[in-house]
């Protein structure tokens, strides 16, 4: 594994040179701020090292997010279909019970029950980390 974090901090290094050796972009984007190049973003990877590679010493941490992007996908549709949603509550009605089936509970039973015991009986097997 030690291996994999010194390969990773290589290559980001190896970016962030080649992209500070390149002149600024002169024109601006939208809403007048500088441009930017395509890789700039990835440049952020350097500063968040340990939660990027988190699932290569966690093996209950996924290595992508595809769980997470499958839980607002529909309210970011349904979002776009209409502009916003209809209310703040059905959004978050959405959310909970997202969660709910991802715990295997029962829906009646959750959209009856509390939210902070709900938050009590939430199951989280990765504990949080801070980066560093």
């Amino acid at each position: 594994m030690r291996a994999i974090a010194e390969s990773y901090d290589r290559i980001v290094a190896e970016v962030f040179r080649d992209h500070e050796s390149r002149p600024p972009l002169s024109s601006h984007g939208r809403r007048g701020r500088t441009k930017r190049r395509k890789g700039y973003n990835l440049l952020r990877l350097r500063e968040h090292h340990a939660s990027v590679l988190l699932f290569t010493r966690n093996p209950q941490v996924p290595a992508t997010n595809t769980m997470a992007e499958l839980a607002v996908r529909m309210e970011k549709v349904q979002q776009k279909i209409s502009g916003s949603f209809r209310s703040r509550q059905g959004a978050l009605i959405q959310t909970v019970l997202a969660t709910a089936r991802k715990q295997g509970w029962n829906m009646l039973e959750t959209l009856r029950t509390s939210p902070e015991y709900l938050v009590e009986r939430l199951e989280v097997d990765i504990p949080v980390q801070a980066p560093g």
